[in-house]
């Protein structure tokens, strides 16, 4: 994904855009021109790591749902959680679970994944 901005512009806040696939432009967000050039730079350098690059895809782990709680709470309880607190509660399941991520990752792959890439 290429990102860029109209350098020449004399207004002190710019649209950044990017290409679609049919070619098009499509602006992502506006932010201060001395912003988008430093953005532009940073992504320019980074696109190794966010292009379609099979090395750095990733893949979902685990999510958390409200259906997940019934074991810790009522129904009642589980109603009137809001999404805000769900999100806080994914992120302190990834905190939690970042501890032994490596080590099961390594586990799982020396166990189940390797033996079938001989």
């Amino acid at each position: 994904m290429l990102l860029f901005y109209n350098e020449k512009s004399k207004a002190k806040k710019v649209a950044v855009y990017t290409l679609t696939k049919g070619g098009k432009e499509k602006i992502l967000f506006e932010c201060d021109k001395k912003l988008a050039k430093k953005l532009t730079e940073l992504w320019s350098k980074c696109q190794y790591f966010v292009d379609d690059n099979k090395e750095m895809r990733s893949f979902n782990v685990s999510s958390v749902c409200r259906a997940d709680l019934v074991e810790c709470l009522t129904k009642k309880q589980i109603a009137k959680i809001d999404d805000g607190t769900m999100e806080y509660l994914a992120s302190k399941m990834g905190d939690a679970m970042q501890d032994c991520y490596w080590d099961a990752l390594s586990i799982i792959v020396e166990d189940r994944i390797k033996p079938d890439l001989k």
